[in-house]
């Protein structure tokens, strides 16, 4: 655990952030609850900050937001990545359409 928060504050600290202990306790939840690395978290943090916060630091009260944010995102990319390819295109000429 202590771990976590001196990654997490590295990673903000690139961005010249410095989350209090509480931020840092709570990005911690969100690393195990969603499996992702530090550096992944504070990159998704600093694009919803400057999308969505007007580039605001890391707080309790916006960390509700960003968790709402952050699940959408992830659960969009499992979709994308768990949808199966289809083996091979379907052609259609002729007489398939005419088959139709």
């Amino acid at each position: 655990m202590e771990l976590d928060h001196s990654n997490l504050l590295n990673e903000f600290e690139d961005f010249g952030l410095t989350p209090n202990l509480k931020v840092l306790i709570k990005c911690s939840e969100l690393l195990r609850k969603y499996d992702i690395t530090a550096d992944t978290l504070v990159n998704h943090w600093i694009g919803f900050a400057a999308t969505k916060l007007n580039n605001e630091a890391p707080s309790l009260e916006n960390l509700v937001a960003f968790e709402n944010d952050l699940s959408k995102e992830l659960s969009a990319k499992t979709k994308i990545k768990s949808e199966p390819l289809s083996e091979s295109p379907v052609i259609h000429n002729i007489t398939t359409i005419n088959q139709l």
